[in-house]
This record gives C-alpha cells, sequence and structure tokens, in this order.
C-alpha cells in the first residue's frame, strides 16, 4: 500500500542529466506492476471498501510512474534510504493483509480507510509528474491542491489507512506492524525534508504550511 515520496519537481521543468532508457525502463516496469496490483486487488478484494480504495491508490500509482519526471538528486546513503523507504512502502501491505477481509471490517474503519485514501489519491493528483518513492530531490516544491494544507499529505493518507487496517485487525501484530509503518514514514519525512531543506523555495513553503501530516498535531 506504501506508495509515495513528496519531494517535487515542478510540472514544466524539463528531466535533469539523470534521465535515461534505464530510468524510463525502471518506470514503465514500475508502473506495469502497479496496474497489475490494481487489476489483482479487484478480482481478489472483491468490492469492499478497502478493496476499492487500494485498487485505486494502485491505479494512481501506475499513471504517476507512468508520466513523472526524472530526478535531479538523490539521497547521499542511497542504499540504505532505499533499503529503509521500500521496508516502509511494504508496512503499510503487511497490517492489510493481518486485517480481515474488508467487507467484514467496522464501518468506522472502513470510511475512515476509504477517506485516507481519497487524500492520498488528492495528493496523488496535486504531486501530478512530480511523484516520487524513496527519498530524491527533483527541483521546485509543489504547493498546489493537497499541499496547501500539509506538507506531506500522501503520508498523511497512508498512516490513516494504516491505522484503520490495524483497528480492524485488533491484533497485537497488526498495532506492532502500524508502529513500525509510522516510524519509518516519520524517517522519510526526515530525510527528504533533509534534501530539501536548505534551499530558500522550501523554507518559504515550510513557513507557509506549517504542518507536516495533520493540522495542529504534526
Amino acid at each position: 500500500m506504501g506508495l509515495l515520496g513528496v519531494l517535487t519537481r515542478r510540472a514544466d521543468a524539463r528531466p535533469g542529466p539523470s534521465s535515461g532508457v534505464p530510468a524510463r525502463a525502471l518506470d514503465l516496469a514500475l508502473a506495469a506492476s502497479a496496474a497489475s496490483w490494481a487489476v489483482l486487488g479487484l478480482v481478489h478484494g472483491g468490492a469492499s471498501p478497502s478493496g476499492v480504495t487500494v485498487a485505486l491508490l494502485n491505479a494512481g500509482a501506475a499513471l504517476a510512474f507512468a508520466t513523472r519526471h526524472a530526478a535531479r538528486a538523490r539521497g547521499v546513503r542511497r542504499s540504505v534510504d532505499t533499503a529503509l523507504g521500500l521496508c516502509g512502502a511494504a508496512l503499510g501491505g503487511v497490517v492489510l493483509r493481518l486485517a480481515p477481509p474488508g467487507g467484514t471490517w467496522p464501518l468506522a474503519c472502513s470510511v475512515t480507510f476509504t477517506l485516507a485514501g481519497a487524500v492520498a489519491l488528492a495528493g496523488l493528483a496535486s504531486l501530478g509528474r512530480s511523484f516520487a518513492v524513496l527519498p530524491a530531490l527533483r527541483g521546485g516544491v509543489v504547493r498546489r491542491g493537497a499541499y496547501r494544507l500539509v506538507r506531506h499529505p500522501v503520508y498523511a493518507g497512508e498512516l490513516a489507512m494504516v491505522l484503520a487496517a490495524a483497528t480492524a485487525a485488533a491484533t497485537p501484530a497488526a498495532w506492532a506492524v502500524a508502529l513500525a509503518a509510522f516510524c519509518l514514514a516519520l524517517w522519510r519525512i526526515r530525510v527528504e525534508e533533509g534534501l530539501l531543506g536548505g534551499t530558500r523555495e522550501y523554507k518559504e513553503y515550510a513557513l507557509e504550511v506549517r504542518w507536516r501530516l495533520c493540522p495542529g498535531l504534526y
């Protein structure tokens, strides 16, 4: 379920020097993978609110992978960033696996999961071609749409989905994995903001949009 990064590049910017056939081929392969997960989610998950929500997120990720700009720079500890980033992205899926079938969730959990998915999709739509999964510097800062409210709306939506799934599961294992997912998400935010924090544009954005995940809390 974990998909996304928030470091950005203007939609009208030209691809940086890191772009090329291998990177483009990888993006298309990731797009195909996300699209297949969207289809499989509907086939195996049925029409439950959680199944449809996850399928829509994967479809959105497929489109984002297929159209995104190339990164100009990445985290200095690329291997560590990659490993921890992928682990954090996978933990949300683990929590969802530990939850009962979507059609049997308590109503509050289903509603929360669906609304949180809508928040994540709104963040995806706001990012447009600036989508990323791992910490990477892509030039400018997206300020439109959901990014006018919090700095990391995609993470906010995903973490709320994790919380809803863990609540539906109501097991120690689900809560432990959810806690790990939260910790890794906070780490990813720190790495990403560290990459952009030295730029004047991001400093101005951080002053304008104070909250990272939830207005009034963090």
